[in-house]
């Protein structure tokens, strides 16, 4: 989490206005990793490798997690283009998805899986659950770094 936040203080939708400019490189820098994300889960299925589902589930890994929440967030960010206030979405999110865990089953779903079946071989959702809903969390942690990013590096005046 606190790479994805670091990460974001100093990314350049604290710098530049033009959003759908950076929809699309985000998109394309995301592409990577993508392919990188891809390219691990199927190494390691093709050697058999042994890997723990608790953390992100049966295919998603970290790679697919920054890519999902870089494309995610310049989408929000086109939609609310003030990267400065992006700290009342980041709040939005992180309670929202309390909220979600708490009060409407999504934790039961966490733990048991979708409508109680808890193999992750019981489609794609199913099988990557945990790691598409921690996206969310790690989107709530990138506007909390836009946010201070957007602080760090704003213009400032000099007095003369």
């Amino acid at each position: 989490g606190e790479l994805t936040k670091t990460t974001k203080c100093a990314n350049r939708e604290c710098r530049i206005d033009n959003k759908f400019k950076i929809l699309k490189k985000s998109i394309a820098s995301s592409s990577v990793m993508a392919v990188i994300g891809i390219l691990r889960t199927v190494i390691l299925r093709y050697m058999e490798y042994h890997v723990s589902y608790d953390e992100y589930g049966k295919d998603w890994n970290f790679f697919l997690t920054l890519a999902f929440v870089k494309v995610l967030s310049s989408m929000v960010l086109c939609v609310f283009p003030v990267p400065q206030n992006s700290w009342i979405l980041s709040i939005i999110i992180s309670v929202g998805y309390q909220i979600a865990l708490s009060f409407f089953g999504l934790m039961a779903t966490l733990e048991g899986g979708v409508g109680g079946v808890a193999s992750h071989n019981n489609g794609i959702f199913n099988a990557n659950r945990e790691g598409i809903c921690s996206s969310v969390g790690m989107l709530s942690l990138y506007f909390a770094g836009l946010s201070l990013g957007s602080l760090i590096f704003r213009k400032r005046s000099t007095l003369s």
